[in-house]
C-alpha cells in the first residue's frame, strides 16, 4: 500500500508535494470561487496515480470547529446537478480535504463536472463556494511527470451568484421514534429542470446498516398514502454519511403539502419520522 503525504501551503495549493513511489502522471488545479460573498475560496488539485485519483481541496476563510461537505456534481455551477463523486469534507481548522477516488483522472478532466463546497452536513443546500471542473473549465496547461509541481490555472470559473439565489431549499427535522436514538435532517433543493434533490443526513445510525425511507401524505403516526420511495440511507456510492434521491416532482409537492418522512429498519420497524411541508409548520 502506498502512503501519500501532502504538504500544503497555508494559502492554497500553489505548493503541493505528493510523496509516492512516483510523481503524479498528470495533474491540474482549479481556483474555487466564493458564492454569494461567503468568504470561502481556494483551490482544488487533481492528480493521477496508479492507485487512483487524488482530489485535494485547500480553502481559505473556513472556521475552526466546522466541517464543510464537498462533492463533484454533474453539470455547471448553479445548475443543481446531481452528486457524482463524494469527497472528504474540508476540516475548518486546516481548510484541507483530501480524497483518493477510483474515478479515473481522465474522466474528471474530460467530462462536465463542478465542485460544490456546502455549509454543513445539516445545511447542504447552502453553497459557499464552487468551481467548474474538467471540460467546463478553460485551462492553460496540464502538468506532466517532468513538471509535477506546476499546476494548471483556470482562467474562468463560470460561477454566477445569481444562479444560486434562484434555487429554493426547504429543510425539516427528523426525530427518533420509540427511543431508537436516530435523528437528523432532510433537505429539499429545487433543481434547474423543475425536479427536486432530496438529501437525508442522520445521526445515531449503526455503521454498515442500511435504512429504507419513504415520504407519505399525512402526519407521522398514521399510515398515509405513499408519495415517494427514497434511496436507502446511506447511499454509499454518493456519500457514506448521507442519502440523495432525485425526483421529477417539484419542490412545492413537498413543501406546500402535508407530508412526512419515515426511516425504517430492514424489518419495517419505524425508527424515526419527520413532518415535511405544511405539517412541520403547525
Amino acid at each position: 500500500m502506498k502512503i501519500v503525504l501532502f504538504v500544503f501551503s497555508l494559502f492554497g495549493l500553489g505548493s503541493v508535494l505528493a510523496q509516492t513511489n512516483s510523481p503524479a502522471m498528470l495533474s491540474t488545479s482549479y481556483p474555487i470561487s466564493s458564492v454569494n460573498d461567503s468568504g470561502i475560496s481556494g483551490n482544488v488539485w487533481l492528480g493521477e496515480y496508479p492507485f487512483g485519483t487524488i482530489v485535494a481541496i485547500s480553502l481559505a476563510g473556513t472556521q475552526a470547529g466546522n466541517t464543510y461537505p464537498a462533492h463533484l456534481h454533474i453539470g455547471n455551477c448553479g445548475s443543481g446537478g446531481g452528486i457524482s463523486v463524494s469527497l472528504e469534507s474540508v476540516v475548518g481548522e486546516t481548510g484541507l480535504g483530501i480524497t483518493v477516488t477510483d474515478v479515473p483522472y481522465t474522466t474528471l478532466f474530460s467530462e462536465d463536472y463542478y465542485l460544490n463546497i456546502h455549509a454543513s452536513q445539516t445545511d447542504m443546500g447552502t453553497i459557499l463556494a464552487c468551481t467548474e471542473i474538467g471540460a467546463n473549465a478553460e485551462m492553460n496547461q496540464i502538468t506532466t511527470p517532468s513538471s509535477q509541481t506546476n499546476v494548471a490555472e483556470q482562467t474562468t470559473t463560470g460561477v454566477r451568484s445569481e444562479e444560486f439565489e434562484t434555487l429554493e431549499t426547504a429543510s425539516y427535522g427528523i426525530f427518533e421514534v420509540a427511543g431508537s436514538g436516530i435523528n437528523g435532517q432532510v433537505q429539499f433543493t429545487d433543481e434547474a429542470d423543475g425536479g427536486t434533490q432530496i438529501i437525508v443526513t442522520l445521526r445515531g445510525v449503526q455503521a454498515g446498516a442500511n435504512f429504507p425511507m419513504d415520504i407519505k401524505s399525512g402526519d407521522c403516526g398514521p399510515d398515509g398514502s405513499a408519495l415517494l420511495e427514497l434511496n436507502d440511507f446511506p447511499l454509499g456510492l454518493v456519500d457514506p454519511d448521507a442519502s440523495m434521491t432525485e425526483t421529477d416532482m417539484s419542490i412545492s409537492t413537498f413543501s406546500e403539502q402535508n407530508n412526512y418522512l419515515t426511516i425504517y429498519s430492514k424489518d419495517g420497524t419505524v425508527l424515526a419520522c419527520g413532518e415535511v411541508g405544511l405539517g412541520a409548520n403547525r
